[in-house]
């Protein structure tokens, strides 16, 4: 399993206001967008595959904006996944 938190210092630099000074919407939008490729780079690294994997945004309103999860299988010599 991964999980990965978004702040505001995950999207710095893409022209977001910081966190609660609005643009609520389009951050999420942003990060939901940019999960699927930022996941499956963490698995690549790790020589695993992507089971499952989504963003569940957070009623946080100081620190982050939701987490990223997936759950990873680790890759076999014959191709396949195991889930681990």
């Amino acid at each position: 399993m991964w999980l990965e938190g978004w702040c505001d210092g995950c999207i710095a630099g893409r022209g977001f206001p910081p966190k609660g000074q609005g643009m609520l919407k389009e951050k999420l939008d942003y990060i939901r967008e940019v999960t699927p490729g930022f996941l499956q780079q963490r698995a690549a690294d790790r020589d695993m595959t992507i089971e499952w994997s989504g963003f569940i945004p957070l009623n946080d309103k100081k620190h982050l904006y939701g987490v990223s999860w997936a759950v990873l299988a680790k890759k076999q010599k014959n191709g396949r996944t195991a889930a681990v």
